[in-house]
């Protein structure tokens, strides 16, 4: 077995992504890394008994390249007798403020919804180590917390990436070693988005300063997803602790937040928002400021602050959220 096979498979054991006998549904563009991560999917099938399948998306951005693409795909699909589903791009999807947020919001909304209707049980993805120093550093850009700078999880729901831990110049050796071609996205080389000026100019210079910096930036972020899930069990504990919650109402007695340090209020204060609102979209440190401080206001009579749909309120002895 290739070094580069032996290592996805120790990665795909470690991380818990595959059991045996399961359905997979590959992600592929056509370009080097989903490629990479088919072949060495194809070369673990038997051993592990997998059913693999191909979703590509066909966005029609680049003109005849997108058909280009999609033809390939199926050609690649046919060689090795893979069942191969098309999904063509609708441009009313596409908004101007934020058109690589757009693609990607499409392209896992169908990758979902594929791969529920035809019963997969894992969705695999070809992102690589070069793809985790790109998304970390574009979240130190937006100011991202800890949860940010962790990136991609090898493993979310669902959703399976089984290289993560191999780079670009290891995808392309590999290939290269088997003889496999693949598809160039020439976009990959304009910086039209944000991403693209990551890559193209900023990790250039980063690698003058360190050589390998995208390793040294994917361990950090396997290290804060670690220590995540380390956060995340002590904050549940300290949730099923201390707030009542029924179904209109999230309630905490005063005694037990002002005991709280700041930043475990903080991660409770989101925890209890998540709760209520379904995800934290839009919440920012601002409004954590804002909670904080009618906890900490001198006042005797009743405070209240409202965070979008969220309602809080002090009162006496209490700290009352609510959805509006």
């Amino acid at each position: 077995m290739n070094s580069f096979v032996k290592k996805i498979q120790n990665f795909i054991f470690h991380n818990k992504l595959f059991s045996r006998g399961e359905r997979i549904l590959i992600g592929v563009s056509g370009g080097p890394d989903s490629i990479f991560l088919s072949r060495v999917l194809l070369e673990l099938r038997e051993k592990q008994n997998w059913e693999l399948g191909l979703l590509h998306v066909n966005y029609g951005l680049r003109g005849e390249d997108s058909l280009k693409d999609e033809m390939f795909v199926r050609e690649f699909a046919k060689i090795h007798g893979l069942e191969v589903e098309v999904i063509k791009f609708d441009s009313t999807f596409l908004q101007k403020s934020n058109q690589e947020a757009n693609l990607r919001d499409f392209r896992y909304m169908h990758f979902e919804k594929f791969a529920k209707k035809e019963g997969f049980d894992k969705i695999a993805l070809a992102h690589n180590i070069d793809d985790q120093a790109e998304t970390f550093l574009m979240n130190v850009f937006r100011g991202s917390g800890t949860k940010g700078l962790a990136a991609m999880s090898p493993l979310r729901g669902n959703i399976a990436r089984p290289i993560l831990a191999i780079s670009k110049k290891e995808i392309l050796k590999y290939l290269e070693e088997i003889g496999q071609d693949f598809r160039v996205d020439s976009s990959n080389l304009e910086n039209l988005f944000f991403r693209n000026r990551i890559r193209n100019e900023l990790i250039p210079i980063l690698n003058q300063y360190s050589p390998r910096i995208k390793e040294r930036i994917f361990q950090l972020s396997i290290n804060l997803q670690d220590e995540g899930v380390v956060v995340e069990e002590i904050v549940e504990k300290k949730y099923n602790d201390i707030v009542q919650n029924s179904e209109k109402e999230y309630i905490v007695l005063m005694t037990d937040l002002l005991e709280l340090s700041v930043g475990m209020k903080k991660l409770l204060f989101r925890k209890i928002v998540k709760e209520i609102k379904g995800d934290l979209i839009n919440i920012t440190s601002n409004n954590f400021f804002e909670f904080n401080k009618i906890l900490e206001s001198k006042k005797s009579k009743q405070q209240e602050c409202l965070i979008g749909e969220i309602k809080i309120i002090r009162r006496s002895s209490q700290v009352i959220f609510s959805k509006i």
